[in-house]
């Protein structure tokens, strides 16, 4: 139970940090690790400058030490041995290391040249200079190792706070603007589920917010057009489900009210049934290749466009056996990317257009990374042209408006665009593989 609560209150506190108080959070922490190093650290990566310091303001008195005289006052003391082993001390000896100081034990912590001893709870430092006629040995305590950080303390603290308060205020000014940038970015997200479309709304600096501004700024356009898109399509849906389906439903009550021959009737039924069961399939189709996109299987495989045209000629051929239909290839190799069956449905479409249209000739020319297809039929209007393959544009003979749609979409998924144009003996249909990084 008591575990239980304090993760309920840890969690309680971490979902009321919001980002300036993280920031704020982090700030001290820097400082706290900061006033550490600086107090604690810094002292102890400084000590052996300090020492050397010490030893070098040692060096003089050691050389000229004289027995009669005893002038460098409380901070220093000696011993000198003579060499017929004689001892003499200074009578600062006891000031600094007490009136029971034992000399012997003083000279038991003398080991080298220079260094330091700890001797009743306390460290002192000494420097030995050997001379002629006697060893000096100078002493002195930790006060001027105390008063060397002490001085620099008094010279980094005042630095080190100004420089801390100016950080802190910088950083806080940042914070709030890094707050206001994140606080206009929710808005603008706010606004997109509500359905309004905010653009232009960008930051001065262009750093990762203004990226991202843009971006949210991309997702809405691309959703706003999705969503036009899909009215659009349920539109043009509707009223093209809705035709076939009045005239049923017109000619079952003209049967059943007898002002219409049965059998006559019922042939008109039946093709009507047939154009609604084809738009069904066609959307049907339409729709799976939004699925397909994300199947990358699609685009690995390659198959024989060549044969793959001729299924779709001899099968159209029927259709119209009072023109000419002409397949050339101008390069050896006819391979493609893509799945049989899709291109299947992208022969099969562009020619169902073009059997429609065409008078005497078509005409289907395989070259490297390029199919033309070419029918002598009229020339498409200009306002159609410019959105022919867009879903539910339709000519004159046009059927369900989604045919060549269904080729745009699936010729995007295999990596090749294709194109429309007029030329003076009729209509030309391109399809090109895309160059690396003009997919679209």
């Amino acid at each position: 139970m008591k575990k239980e609560y304090k993760n309920g209150l840890k969690d309680r506190i971490l979902e009321t940090l919001t980002l300036q108080k993280q920031i704020v959070l982090v700030l001290i922490m820097a400082l706290l690790i900061a006033g550490f190093s600086f107090l604690v650290l810094l002292p102890q990566i400084l000590k052996p400058f300090y020492e050397s310091n010490i030893y070098d303001y040692l060096y003089q008195p050691a050389n000229n030490i004289q027995i009669d005289r005893d002038n460098f006052g409380k901070d220093i003391s000696y011993i000198i041995k003579t060499k017929n082993g004689a001892t003499y001390v200074s009578n600062s000896v006891n000031d600094m290391f007490g009136q029971d100081v034992k000399i012997a034990d003083i000279l038991n912590n003398i080991t080298s040249q220079l260094g330091k001893f700890q001797y009743k709870g306390k460290f002192y430092y000494y420097v030995v200079a050997v001379r002629e006629q006697t060893t000096n040995i100078v002493f002195t305590n930790d006060k001027l190792l105390k008063s060397q950080e002490r001085s620099l303390i008094g010279i980094i603290l005042p630095v080190m706070v100004t420089t801390t308060l100016i950080i802190m205020l910088l950083i806080f000014a940042w914070s709030n603007r890094l707050v206001y940038k994140i606080k206009r970015l929710k808005r603008k997200t706010e606004s997109i589920a509500k359905g309004k479309l905010v653009e232009g709304e960008h930051f001065l600096i262009n750093d990762e917010f203004n990226i991202l501004s843009k971006a949210i700024d991309e997702t809405a356009k691309s959703l706003k057009e999705k969503e036009e898109y899909k009215n659009y399509m349920f539109q043009n849906l509707s009223h093209e489900l809705k035709t076939p389906i009045a005239v049923i439903d017109s000619y079952i009550e003209g049967i059943s009210d007898g002002v219409i021959d049965k059998e006559e009737g019922l042939k008109v039924i039946e093709e009507q049934t047939g154009k609604l069961k084809n738009q069904v399939k066609t959307l049907l189709y339409f729709n799976k290749i939004d699925y397909m996109k994300e199947q990358t299987e699609y685009t690995k495989q390659k198959i024989d466009i060549l044969d793959v045209i001729k299924q779709s000629v001899e099968s159209h051929k029927l259709q119209r056996t009072d023109i000419e239909w002409v397949v050339i290839t101008k390069h050896k190799n006819t391979s493609a990317l893509g799945n049989e069956e899709m291109w299947q449905t992208i022969v099969d479409n562009i020619l169902n257009n073009f059997v429609r249209y065409s008078k005497t000739k078509i005409v289907i020319t395989i070259c490297q990374n390029r199919i033309e297809f070419f029918n002598d039929g009229e020339h498409i209007d200009e306002d159609v042209i410019k959105n022919i393959f867009s879903p539910y544009i339709k000519g004159n003979k046009g059927q369900t408006g989604l045919g060549l749609a269904i080729v745009k979409r699936t010729l995007d998924i295999f990596g090749y665009n294709i194109e429309a144009k007029n030329i003076e003996q009729g209509v030309i249909f391109n399809i090109e593989k895309m160059q690396i990084g003009k997919r679209t």
